[in-house]
C-alpha cells in the first residue's frame, strides 16, 4: 500500500506495464532495507555496480539504493533498457536477476534466444533465474486479481507521499522533523537513504523528503 502507487506512477510515466511492479514485490519484499547475501539493497535489490550506473550514490553513510524514489527510476530505467536490448520481457527479467552479460553469453553459448526454451537446456541458467521469472509472472497475475486470490480484505498502509527539498550538508534529521511538523522516525520512513543522524556531506546540497500527507 505504501509503495505501490509511486511504482505505478513512476511506470506508467515510463511508458511501462504496470506488471512489473511485481518485480519490487519479489525481490524485496516492498522493504526498503532489505539486503541480500550479495549486496543488492533495496526496494529493487540493486547491486552498487548497476546503482552506480544509473546515477545512484552508494557510500556506507549514504546509499541511494535504499531511496524510495530514486532507486525505483533507477531500476524502471534499467528494466527499460534491458527490454530494448533483449526485446522480450522474459529475457528482460531473467537478465535483470543473473545479469546482462552473464545472460547474454548464456544465449551465444546456447544459440537460443528465448527465455523458456533456455531454462530447458540444463544448467543454462541458475536455477534461481529459471524460477524468478515464473515467479514474477505468478505475482503480477496476483497483484491485478487480488479479490479473486482471496486477498481482498487484506490491510494495507496509506500511500506514501513526499515532496522533495534540497538541504545543505550536515542538516539534522531531527531538525528537518520539527520543521515539517512530524516525528524523526517519519522522516528516517521516508529517507532510509540517509543512514545517520545527519545529511551527508556530497559537496552539494542534498535531496530529501518530507511527508505531504
Amino acid at each position: 500500500g505504501a509503495y505501490r502507487p509511486m511504482v505505478s506512477a513512476a511506470l506508467q510515466r515510463h511508458g511501462l506495464p504496470r506488471d512489473l511492479e511485481a518485480v519490487m514485490f519479489v525481490e524485496s519484499g516492498c522493504w526498503p532495507t532489505a539486503v541480500s547475501s550479495a549486496g543488492a539493497t533495496g526496494l529493487w535489490q540493486l547491486m552498487p555496480k548497476t546503482a552506480r550506473a544509473y546515477g545512484l550514490t552508494v557510500r556506507s553513510e549514504y546509499d541511494e539504493r535504499r531511496s524510495l524514489w530514486r532507486s525505483t527510476e533507477a531500476a524502471i530505467s534499467h528494466l527499460a533498457d534491458l527490454r530494448s536490448q533483449f526485446h522480450s520481457w522474459h529475457l528482460a527479467l531473467a537478465a535483470y536477476n543473473y545479469g546482462y552479460q552473464s545472460l547474454l553469453r548464456r544465449m551465444d553459448e546456447t544459440g537460443l534466444d528465448e527465455f523458456f526454451a533456455l531454462s530447458r537446456v540444463s544448467d543454462a541458467l541458475p536455477k534461481e533465474t529459471v524460477l524468478y521469472v515464473p515467479k514474477i509472472l505468478a505475482v503480477a497475475v496476483i497483484l491485478r486479481n487480488l479479490e479473486y486470490f482471496g486477498f481482498d480484505g487484506t490491510e494495507t498502509r496509506p500511500p506514501l507521499s513526499g515532496a522533495p527539498i534540497e538541504v545543505p550538508p550536515g542538516t539534522r534529521l531531527s531538525l528537518l522533523a520539527r520543521a515539517a511538523g512530524t516525528s524523526l522516525r517519519r522522516i528516517k520512513e521516508m529517507n532510509p537513504e540517509v543512514k545517520t543522524e545527519t545529511t551527508p556531506d556530497l559537496g552539494k546540497n542534498v535531496v530529501v523528503h518530507l511527508p505531504t500527507t
